[in-house]
């Protein structure tokens, strides 16, 4: 890719806006990019801590979404859990609501500008521990750390790894359908012209090989699609 000058940026999108005619991109540090398309290729599974109580509270105080739960969380104690960008995000939007938030994370990695940006909304910090547990029998009422410690927050936003395709995409009126995937046409187009997707995201069956057919498409597709914009230059 860069023996063909193509800008690589390895760092994580945390926003993606409509700004006229094109789409803005901006990433953890803050960098922004303007673009006449995009191709989103994040994939699609969430990840799950896997610890007790867990799949029990789903709904009753966890949440795997802080943007579409967000307004259920006014003025009560939260956790977000993640060492990535996701995490930190989350963490941020819920200073807005909830009256106190923990971020904790096993090692942070995400930039100092958002890691100096949460100190300063008054994020609480629990690096280098984990949650093993889940705390509560019909709501969430805390988590256990594993040095035996019990934050006490009635919900608990898991965010692993980067933002997913509806933390992404909900800016710009693109939302994933009933099976949670999201609708694209022949040509990998979604249903926001110059936004195209490729990949799991896109559905079943869930391939290496469907995902590389499609991502060559999109990628196509997204050509032409500028050109056009730009009148076949």
């Amino acid at each position: 890719v860069k023996s063909k000058n193509v800008e690589v940026i390895e760092e994580d999108v945390l926003e993606l806006h409509r700004d006229g005619d094109v789409f803005k991109l901006k990433t953890e540090s803050g960098v922004e990019v303007l673009a006449d398309a995009v191709i989103l290729a994040m994939g699609a599974r969430r990840n799950k801590l896997n610890v007790k109580g867990e799949d029990r509270l789903i709904g009753r105080g966890v949440s795997y979404c802080a943007e579409c739960d967000c307004l259920f969380f006014k003025g009560l104690n939260v956790a977000v859990v993640g060492d990535g960008s996701a995490a930190a995000y989350a963490a941020l939007l819920m200073t807005n609501y909830a009256s106190k938030v923990s971020l904790i994370a096993r090692k942070i990695e995400f930039s100092n500008r958002l890691l100096e940006e949460l100190k300063n909304r008054g994020v609480v910090i629990v690096e280098g521990r984990r949650v093993v547990e889940i705390l509560g029998e019909q709501k969430v009422e805390g988590v256990l750390l594993d040095d035996g410690r019990v934050v006490g927050v009635q919900g608990v936003f898991i965010e692993l790894g980067s933002r997913g395709v509806l933390e992404l995409t909900s800016s710009i009126g693109l939302l994933p359908d009933s099976s949670g995937y999201l609708k694209v046409d022949r040509s990998q187009m979604t249903d926001v012209e110059g936004v195209f997707a490729c990949g799991d995201l896109c559905g079943p069956p869930l391939s290496l090989a469907k995902a590389v057919g499609e991502g060559y498409v999109a990628a196509v597709s997204a050509f032409e699609y500028v050109r056009s914009k730009r009148g076949g230059k």
